[in-house]
Parts: C-alpha cells; sequence; structure tokens
C-alpha cells in the first residue's frame, strides 16, 4: 500500500484500465484492484463517493457489454454456462442483469443478431 493514492483522475484510469483487463476474473472486486494498484481498498471506495463512480456498478456494465458484444457476433446458441466467462459467477443473475440491461434475453439476443447477420448477408451466400 502507497503513502498516498494518485490523484482521483489518474486513479480512476488505473481502476478502469485493471477492471477491463480483468473483467472475466470472477474474483474481481475493489480489493483486488486496491492490492493490485498498491492503494487502500478504502481509496478506491473513497474514489467511487468522491467521483460517484459506483465500481460495482460499472464492472457489472462492462462485463454485459462484452456478453452483449460477443453474443451478437457468435454463430451459435447461446449456453447459460458462458455467463461464468464474462464474469459472472450465478448464470441467474447475469440473465436478470442481462435483460434488464438489454431489454432481451441473451438467447433472444444471440438469436436476433443472428438472424439479422444472415440477412444482412447478399442472397448468394445464405445458401
Amino acid at each position: 500500500m502507497t503513502e498516498s493514492a494518485p490523484p482521483p483522475e489518474a486513479l480512476t484510469r488505473m481502476v478502469m484500465d485493471f477492471v477491463r483487463s480483468h473483467l472475466r476474473d470472477l474474483d474481481l472486486s475493489a480489493r483486488m484492484i486496491a492490492d493490485n494498484l498498491g492503494v487502500s481498498t478504502a481509496q478506491i471506495r473513497d474514489l467511487s463517493s468522491s467521483t460517484q463512480f459506483d465500481l460495482d456498478r460499472w464492472i457489472v456494465a462492462e462485463r454485459l457489454r462484452l456478453a452483449h458484444h460477443t453474443l451478437a457476433r457468435q454463430a451459435s446458441g447461446w449456453h447459460p454456462e458462458q455467463s461464468r466467462r464474462w464474469g459472472f459467477g450465478n448464470t441467474s443473475d447475469f440473465i436478470e442483469e442481462f435483460t434488464a440491461a438489454y431489454g432481451v434475453s441473451p438467447r433472444d439476443w444471440q438469436r436476433i443478431s443472428a438472424e439479422e447477420r444472415r440477412a444482412d448477408r447478399p442472397s448468394d451466400e445464405r445458401r
């Protein structure tokens, strides 16, 4: 742990970079971030409250963005165990969060995206 934290803007960037590179890690937490950045968990939490940056919600949002992007490009159907690849330890929580964020279930989003990709291909490629 360092004696003082970097300025809030710098620490926010460091936190965001660390989180993005560890999104798939089920153990990602304020403690893990603090330990790896050499600051205290309190400094991470203080950053969250002083900048109105909800770390936990942002991590969920970034994981959902990753899942949304991946599902839109994946050829085969969605499988519940995929939620662990995006850092969600509980499939039910993932489905609930995804549906709340995007208004459609992960399975339906993958299906809709696959149908849109097929419709976008020239007719001679659809055979």
